[in-house]
């Protein structure tokens, strides 16, 4: 189909400008200014391709922000922006400080972050925008993730009763599954939210399958029961399928009939044991000391966690997709500390919580945006949340290999606010299945003190609040 890729796009004109000089002389005399923007982000060949498209002059404008290279970890060179000048000898540089989005006391901050990278051009942004308080950014330190759920949910309530849009708070982490405890609080409170730059947690695939099993162990309904009939395949054939959607049954009750239906006796009998499984299932979940244990032994039991292991292309990627069960089994556990007395109906509250999800006016969404550090970049937002601002998460264990970049992303992420920064750890974190104790980010260490203020467990409850909580309470009290 004469088809390339995205490398092609970068490597066929190289080879073009290299090996032919005719068709090269002819395409360099088109061209007699270039100009490359986001510049920290290009890498070896891109930085080739412009130097040849350079062959008969250097009329050339670069504009990037070395501070703001995040894509090292794909092959971005930052190299290309830093080096620029010895690359270039007659260059001129021309440094534009001025920042027209963020209140002074967050780019106070933003700056004395990055200025702990050493190899970077320097400079330091110059607040434009004037603010008539301080505004300083908000450190809260709370005893693990499901109060920094908690708390940060009631944060989004103060800011709403005070007049701020949904759409103009952002949460920001830095890795997807971050967000899975904070999204099932916002789905429990019915709060809207839209993720960018991701899938949803409770949107994917796996955690969709899962809640189908668990809706059927409480109460079957067609959707749910059509959803996982046959994953993992179990035999029972869409011929099978296709006759008891036609019966005048609802699906459920034809599942239960199949004998009459004349199904096969193959999927009959695997219908029958999927049916009481849902039971068994139920049963054991009321029981149990621990949802997740339960829930674990059960995907085990049916076939389903080997399902996964086939569908993957690797075991690397089982392991990223079982760490996502594990990560839902942690949040329905939250669920069940919250209603230790009554498993039932922390099983039915969890899954109608999670199932159901109000989606706003597409012509007037108001959400809450929940992004990770990588997808924020070139956005801005009046309120800005940074969860878990410790070590192992900022900078990440596992993908942080470079400090630097590290330290840039969270710049970045810092820099996204215009008005309020709130930043927030646990001091105790579920981290594939054990609890452990978590430290400030270094990144937090190395500022003084002065750049952001401590709040232990959360804000503190103002006279006006506590006025109306008694009045809450009051007001229940007289109407029973």
């Amino acid at each position: 189909m004469g088809a390339v890729d995205f490398d092609q796009l970068i490597q066929g004109p190289i080879e073009l400008l290299e090996k032919h000089p005719e068709a090269a002389k002819k395409i360099t005399s088109q061209f007699s200014q270039i100009m490359v923007d986001e510049f920290q982000d290009t890498n070896k060949s891109q930085f080739k391709l412009i130097k040849l498209l350079l062959k008969d002059h250097n009329n050339l404008t670069v504009v990037g922000d070395d501070d703001q290279s995040i894509y090292g970890w794909r092959g971005a060179e930052i190299e290309n922006i830093l080096r620029f000048p010895q690359s270039f000898k007659n260059c001129k540089i021309v440094k534009l400080v001025r920042n027209y989005r963020c209140n002074p006391a967050i780019l106070d901050m933003a700056n004395a972050v990055i200025a702990k990278n050493t190899d970077r051009h320097g400079k330091k942004l110059i607040a434009e925008k004037k603010s008539t308080s301080v505004n300083k950014p908000e450190f809260f330190e709370f005893e693990s993730e499901e109060q920094e759920a908690e708390k940060t949910l009631a944060e989004f309530v103060r800011l709403k009763r005070e007049g701020v849009s949904y759409k103009d708070i952002a949460v920001l982490y830095r890795s997807n599954s971050q967000g899975a405890l904070l999204e099932s609080y916002l789905r429990k409170e019915k709060i809207p939210y839209r993720i960018s730059g991701g899938t949803a947690f409770f949107d994917r695939k796996e955690i969709k399958d899962i809640l189908a099993y668990l809706r059927c162990a409480i109460y079957p309904s067609e959707i749910a029961l059509r959803r996982i009939m046959n994953t993992p395949a179990r035999g029972i054939g869409t011929t099978s399928i296709e006759k008891l959607q036609k019966s005048n049954m609802n699906f459920v009750a034809a599942c239960r009939h199949w004998k009459d239906l004349g199904l096969p006796e193959k999927a009959g009998t695997s219908i029958d044991q999927l049916l009481q499984s849902f039971l068994d299932f139920q049963n054991d979940l009321i029981k149990a000391p621990s949802f997740s244990a339960c829930v674990k032994n059960y995907l085990q039991k049916i076939g389903y966690m080997k399902y996964l292991e086939d569908q993957s292309k690797s075991m690397e990627a089982y392991h990223k997709t079982k760490s996502l069960v594990d990560i839902f089994c942690h949040v329905f556990d939250s669920y069940q500390k919250q209603e230790s007395k009554n498993p039932k109906k922390a099983l039915v509250e969890f899954v109608e919580n999670m199932e159901l999800r109000d989606l706003p006016d597409e012509e007037n969404k108001d959400e809450i945006n929940l992004l990770t550090f990588h997808a924020c970049k070139g956005l801005e937002f009046s309120h800005v949340f940074l969860l878990g601002v410790e070590e192992d998460l900022i900078p990440h264990r596992v993908l942080g290999t470079n400090i630097s970049e590290e330290r840039r992303l969270f710049y970045v992420a810092i820099t996204r606010a215009k008005d309020r920064l709130y930043l927030s750890r646990a001091k105790k974190r579920n981290r594939n299945g054990r609890m452990v104790n978590t430290q400030r980010s270094r990144f937090l260490l190395e500022l003084k003190p002065e750049f952001f203020t401590v709040l232990e467990g959360g804000r503190p409850i103002t006279e006006t609040d506590r006025e109306s909580l008694v009045s809450s309470f009051l007001a229940k009290f007289n109407n029973p």
